[in-house]
């Protein structure tokens, strides 16, 4: 006779679900490996799913909790940082707030330092739910957790996995997790094709800058093309073109976009 397990209800029933945050092994990183801001501005600057704004973001890996993992290493740079540095997420499930929830990740320094984990921001009130907490960072991983309340959300949740960054010192991320729950389980390891498929609902990058959707040589005549997405995304984005115009001075426009792809014209010479 077969078995199965049951899960207690304050796990989510299905195997790779359980872990709130996309990315949270930050396996993903679409537009950068190794990317440096100097600007206060916070965005998508280099793993997939977590903005940050001042410092030097890479990928390295480490050994954490037995098992090899990817790392988001998060260095100083030339700008001036105020102890603003940081890494954000959004959690767009805002339902699952209606039951407690904890958060745990795992960090270390290159030397004994603070910083500020577990923030949490009401994007549909434009509040604070939950202040950040101060905890001691080593040169050891470290795994620490923060528990929440139930809340009640009308939107998207953003989440401070770590802020407050101390200036000059070197922050090592690695493995954040958001569960239902009121103790944190055992981090939730995802295959790459999963958590690709998942960040590309979001944001994907169709094709290397020297590939080109298709040649046109019939001087003026208007051709289009229709380009689908790897997986349909999460409302109809922005489309951004690494080029224009064609070599033989034609141009290459964006016609429509909707949640499955997009549609280019190519008109002129030689495209």
């Amino acid at each position: 006779m077969a078995l199965s397990k049951i899960l207690p209800a304050s796990q989510e029933q299905y195997a790779g679900a359980r872990n709130l945050i996309i990315n949270g092994g930050f396996q993903v990183w679409q537009r950068s490996e190794d990317k440096e801001n100097t600007s206060n501005a916070w965005a998508y600057w280099s793993v997939d799913r977590f903005q940050s704004n001042k410092g030097r973001f890479r990928k390295t890996t480490d050994t954490v909790d037995g098992r090899t993992v990817n790392v988001l290493q998060i260095d100083p740079s030339s700008g001036v940082y105020n102890g603003g540095r940081g890494v954000f997420t959004m959690i767009e499930d805002y339902n699952a707030y209606d039951k407690p929830t904890v958060l745990s990740v795992y960090i270390k320094a290159d030397a004994a330092t603070t910083a500020d984990i577990g923030f949490l921001y009401d994007y549909g009130g434009s509040s604070t739910v939950q202040a950040g907490t101060t905890v001691n960072i080593t040169t050891s991983w470290q795994r620490f957790e923060v528990q929440y309340s139930a809340q009640t959300f009308s939107q998207a949740a953003g989440h401070y996995i770590i802020n407050a960054l101390v200036d000059g010192r070197t922050y090592y991320v690695a493995m954040a997790q958001l569960e239902t729950g009121t103790q944190a389980t055992p981090f939730e390891h995802r295959s790459y094709g999963d958590e690709l498929a998942r960040c590309q609902r979001y944001y994907e990058k169709s094709y290397r800058n020297n590939v080109y959707y298709m040649n046109n040589s019939s001087g003026a005549q208007i051709q289009r093309q229709a380009h689908y997405f790897q997986v349909q995304k999460r409302a109809a984005p922005t489309v951004t073109q690494t080029r224009t115009t064609g070599s033989g001075g034609s141009t290459v426009g964006n016609v429509g976009t909707n949640i499955d792809g997009v549609t280019f014209s190519f008109s002129g010479g030689d495209n």
